[in-house]
C-alpha cells in the first residue's frame, strides 16, 4: 500500500510540475511516457508452474509490452505532430529543470523510503541505481 502511495505522490508532484510548465507548450523530453508493461503473479500460482510455461509466459509479456510501448509513443509523436500543425509549441525542458525535477521527486521517494523500508526502501534504492547508471544522477 505504501508503495502505491508512493507512485502516487510522483505522479501527483510530476502532475503540479508539468501542468505549470505546460502553459507554453507540450514539454519535452516526455516526463510521463509508457515505457514498459508489468504483469503480477501471485508466487503460489507462479511457483505451481513449469519452467517452460514461465519461460513462455515472459516471451509473451515481453512482446506485448514492446508493442504497446511502440504503439504509445508513435501514437505520441502523431499527436505531438498534429498539435505543432495547429499552431502549438513543443518546450525543452532544460538542464536544470530536468536536473531539479529529479531531486525533488527522489526526496519524495527517500521519504517513502524511510517510511516502509521493507517495501518502498528497495525501490528507492532501485531508482537511484537506475538513475547512476543511467548518467541521471
Amino acid at each position: 500500500m505504501i508503495l502505491l502511495r508512493l507512485i502516487d505522490e510522483i505522479n501527483i508532484f510530476i502532475g503540479k510540475a508539468v501542468s505549470y510548465l505546460i502553459r507554453a507548450g507540450i514539454v519535452e523530453p516526455d516526463l510521463l511516457g509508457h515505457l514498459n508493461g508489468e504483469v503480477t503473479v501471485g508466487m503460489k500460482q507462479w511457483n505451481a508452474v513449469g519452467d517452460d510455461l514461465k519461460a513462455t509466459f515472459n516471451e509473451i509479456v515481453r512482446a506485448t509490452s514492446a508493442d504497446a510501448s511502440a504503439h504509445f509513443l508513435h501514437r505520441d509523436l502523431l499527436r505531438k505532430k498534429d498539435f505543432v500543425a495547429m499552431g502549438g509549441e513543443l518546450v525543452q525542458l532544460d538542464e536544470e529543470a530536468q536536473y531539479n525535477l529529479r531531486r525533488y521527486s527522489l526526496e519524495v521517494v527517500d521519504d517513502f523510503s524511510k517510511q516502509d523500508h521493507k517495501y518502498c526502501g528497495r525501490v528507492g534504492e532501485m531508482l537511484h541505481e537506475f538513475l547512476k547508471v543511467t548518467g541521471r544522477a
